[in-house]
């Protein structure tokens, strides 16, 4: 088992103190930066899934993630505090614009160019670590362009009540 390398005691006793799902992406979202506007866009792509299998493509996910995003950025732009990128700038245009499937359409294929490449692994960095192996909710695999869930989010796929309660949590930062 991978030990974590969380560095920041806080986090550590936190996530620690509760070793449930819920809790593990209680940490996420209260620990993990604010300004990391994708953790709150991929948090619900993940929710929406409906856990009949444990891999999940990224092509899959790219849909449901870039609705998110937008939405969480149009809504919090301070929280991208990162410098305008190719993907901001190409929703800032998307958000500009009278916003039809064509302009979907555009800005979609401009995504699918980059929208994945640090996301899956910087997610479950917290407290300048990342998460145990044990709490982790999914693995990357990256060279295949998927993800695989652990039963962890497989577990909390399959229980209306705790989905509700990790979006609204996730919805409300």
């Amino acid at each position: 088992m991978t030990e974590s390398t969380i560095k920041k005691r806080e986090v550590k006793v936190f996530l620690d103190k509760d070793i449930s799902t819920l809790n593990t992406f209680r940490t996420l979202t209260l620990f993990g930066k604010n300004a990391a506007t994708y953790k709150f866009a991929l948090c619900h792509a993940l929710l929406k899934q409906n856990g009949q299998t444990s891999e999940l493509r990224y092509e899959d996910l790219q849909e449901s993630f870039l609705r998110e995003l937008v939405k969480h950025y149009k809504n919090n732009p301070h929280q991208f505090s990162r410098r305008e990128n190719s993907l901001t700038r190409e929703i800032d245009l998307y958000l500009a614009s009278e916003r039809t499937s064509s302009d979907w359409s555009r800005l979609s294929t401009a995504a699918s160019k980059n929208i994945f490449n640090d996301v899956f692994r910087a997610y479950q960095n917290v407290g300048s670590g990342t998460l145990a192996k044990s709490y982790m909710l999914f693995e990357d695999q990256r060279k295949h362009k998927k993800i695989t869930m652990t039963d962890r989010l497989l577990s909390v796929l399959e229980n209306n009540q705790a989905k509700q309660i990790i979006s609204n949590e996730n919805q409300a930062r």
